[in-house]
């Protein structure tokens, strides 16, 4: 599959939510070019460490893909539901917390997020 914002890897595409990777995909070139450049470089970058580590399981990755969609999609919107994506937020920082890479990547995705 072919995305501008996201890499995914041959090997992983059977493995991966398609429909996720591609949502995540459009919001974050709406966030590049509607909310922040920096958000969206690294939103993108955090993401392309998730597909490419081999630290965490195929069904951990999926369900921080989702999230992570659900929350880009969210940063898009006119007005975003805080209560429904501070429970993500804080779901993929205990998920990424065990590999010290995403862990340090995601901190800088928190910090760019519109307050």
């Amino acid at each position: 599959m072919k995305y501008n914002n996201i890499k995914v890897d041959n090997s992983i595409v059977g493995a991966i939510n398609t429909g996720d990777a591609t949502s995540l995909d459009v919001s974050l070139e709406s966030i590049r070019m509607e909310v922040s450049p920096e958000l969206s470089k690294s939103l993108s970058e955090f993401a392309n460490s998730l597909l490419e580590t081999q630290e965490l399981d195929i069904s951990v990755k999926n369900e921080i893909l989702e999230q992570l969609a659900f929350i880009s999609n969210e940063l898009c919107s006119p007005k975003i539901r805080v209560n429904l994506v501070k429970p993500l937020l804080d779901k993929i920082t205990s998920l990424v917390s065990t590999v010290s890479s995403l862990a340090q990547l995601w901190s800088v995705v928190l910090t760019l997020l519109p307050r």
